[in-house]
């Protein structure tokens, strides 16, 4: 959803004179937002949705909506991402999303970072970081090029280790 669509949206709503109509409405458009349309979101057009449903008296959802990593996490993507394509963004929601309250990506533990970082795809923190924590978890130097070459091989190491740490 653009923020374009918001505004032809916005005067759908308007337009509606029953009260239930334009609930159900707003209902069916909270539930395709949050669940299809919000990874692909910017802080903006996520304002402006929680904006339109606080007007129609929707305050609860457009809380969880204001409380979705797509908007609290927009200061994290953008400091240590910078400009990302619309795609990539998504990417990295989604694996924010399927922690949900568990935001390892914040933590200041370079080993909690790489219990959760070595068996994600994205790279969500700073690199150094995580290769300290990896060193740490498994008690020995690390060669940047086993994360390349030897990647499935620390996968083991890395779970074993995390059961005895």
């Amino acid at each position: 959803m653009t923020i374009e669509t918001l505004d032809v949206f916005r005067g759908r709503v308007e337009s509606m004179t029953n009260p239930r109509a334009r609930r159900g409405f707003l209902e069916s458009f909270y539930s395709e937002f949050k669940n299809e349309g919000i990874f692909t979101e910017d802080v903006e057009g996520i304002e402006k949705a929680a904006s339109l449903l606080n007007k129609y008296g929707f305050s609860t959802h457009a809380k969880k909506l204001i409380a979705h990593p797509a908007y609290s996490q927009a200061d994290f993507i953008d400091k240590n991402y910078g400009e990302l394509p619309p795609q990539s963004r998504k990417n990295v929601l989604k694996t924010m999303v399927k922690y949900g309250t568990n935001q390892w990506w914040n933590s200041q533990d370079p080993v909690e970072i790489a219990q959760y970082q070595l068996f994600e795809d994205i790279l969500m923190v700073d690199f150094s970081i995580f290769h300290e924590g990896v060193e740490k978890l498994l008690d020995r130097p690390v060669w940047t090029h086993e994360f390349g070459l030897n990647n499935e091989g620390l996968k083991r190491e890395t779970k074993l280790a995390i059961e005895v740490f």
